[in-house]
């Protein structure tokens, strides 16, 4: 992962915490892929893709998650309910996209993205 990459995971975690999530995994790896961040907040479960930019000369973050990406984000979901079920927990899909603009960290969660 790019340093860019890290800090942007690691702002999304802060991001989240202070927001009442409790991060459960992050960097979950299947077959399928990874997914960035597994938390939870009250009765939900929530599967996190981050994305990062250090500008937005190239578009907005979250503009990246590609529908092989989802699929994919998707799979591995799979991979981790079955390697710790989470039988009573609503399931949502979520990205959260870490953006500096003008010397400034701007983080934005968008759920439902699958």
């Amino acid at each position: 992962m790019s340093p860019i990459g890290r800090q942007g995971e690691n702002l999304a975690c802060q991001f989240l915490a202070r927001r009442g999530y409790r991060i459960i995994s992050r960097n979950f790896r299947g077959s399928g892929g990874e997914i960035d961040i597994v938390a939870q907040k009250d009765n939900t479960l929530y599967f996190i893709e981050v994305k990062t930019s250090a500008s937005a000369d190239f578009g907005y973050p979250e503009q990246r998650i590609t529908e092989q990406k989802k699929t994919r984000l998707l799979r591995t979901a799979r991979e981790f309910l079955k390697a710790f079920p989470q039988q009573d927990l609503e399931k949502v899909f979520s990205a959260v996209s870490v953006l500096r603009l003008r010397g400034r960290w701007h983080i934005e969660t968008f759920h439902d993205i699958i």
